[in-house]
């Protein structure tokens, strides 16, 4: 399911990618539309690359249903600073990441 502005989905908490090591945040109308990562970040052998999330209310139950769709899981969902994310490829051979975001922590 696509968000539509306004809708539950849409205003869900933003990935808390802000402060991250090497991680530049991109904001619109002030709420995160997006994110690099520096080069010297990237682990050993991932080569320069874009990737797409998409925000899930379930990370888990996503990768299941993609793989149930014929779809492959490249990672496995695991927890980060962002959420539960998992990187999955379509039977086409797309590859993007799912995300369940997790609201930033009160300061």
């Amino acid at each position: 399911r696509v968000a539509r502005p306004g809708d539950a989905q849409s205003r869900r908490a933003a990935p808390r990618w802000d402060g991250a090591p090497g991680v530049s945040s991109h904001r619109v109308a002030g709420r995160m539309g997006g994110g690099m990562q520096g080069r010297g970040e990237l682990p050993t052998g991932i080569p320069l690359h874009w990737m797409t999330y998409f925000s899930v209310d379930d990370t888990d139950s996503t990768v299941d249903a993609r793989t149930r769709a014929g779809g492959s899981v490249l990672k496995p969902p695991f927890d980060m600073m962002a959420g539960r994310m998992a990187v999955v490829q379509d039977p086409q051979g797309a590859t993007f990441a799912v995300i369940n975001p997790t609201a930033p922590e009160a300061n």
